[in-house]
């Protein structure tokens, strides 16, 4: 029986903090990060198919050439619900893209245990904090069912952005738009 972690656990726990080398928040023992935002599964690390990355908004102006230089920079990781994918204040080091499932999304306000939570489904785009100095997420992301997430190293894909910049551009409108939306619908709940 897996016990859901409170809130005050999953924003704030230093010791579950790493997702590199610990068992995610509200994680069952059986799945843990590994290798850099790498998901393994029996040793072996889930290939991320084009064809998935075609079907997501984020890519859809890619040509196959920039899809398939995308799909290298990417792992694709099953999810379970209760496993927190990044926290508040970590060093963002990867992107996230979600095909399948939902997360939700927490706030703290002002170092305190309150929050504001915003539920996220298919397509959405976690993490971009990982793109921006002071690369550090400013969120905390947590799977609220089953679903599949992709994991998109951020390091590799700044540089793939310095060496084909219309990619860059493509994908960087579309993170915009993403956000913009995202800040609409935050000031709608306020």
């Amino acid at each position: 029986m897996m016990i859901k972690p409170s809130l005050k656990e999953c924003l704030f726990d230093e010791e579950k903090s790493n997702r590199f080398d610990r068992e995610p928040c509200g994680g069952d023992g059986e799945q843990r990060w590994a290798q850099g935002d790498k998901w393994k599964e029996n040793g072996e690390t889930m290939a991320v198919d084009v064809a998935l990355l075609r079907g997501l908004t984020l890519f859809g102006d890619l040509t196959e050439d920039q899809l398939d230089k995308v799909a290298n920079l990417c792992s694709e990781m099953p999810v379970i619900p209760g496993q927190t994918f990044f926290r508040e204040h970590e060093p963002g080091k990867a992107i996230f893209v979600l095909p399948r499932g939902e997360v939700e999304i927490l706030y703290t306000a002002g170092g305190d245990a309150m929050a504001c939570r915003e539920w996220m489904g298919v397509g959405e785009i976690l993490g971009v904090r990982a793109l921006i100095p002071p690369y550090r997420y400013l969120t905390t992301a947590l799977s609220i069912t089953e679903g599949t997430l992709l994991s998109i190293d951020a390091i590799k894909l700044g540089e793939l952005f310095q060496r084909d910049g219309q990619l860059a551009k493509s994908i960087l409108a579309r993170l915009i738009s993403a956000i913009l939306s995202r800040i609409g619908t935050l000031r709608a709940l306020l």
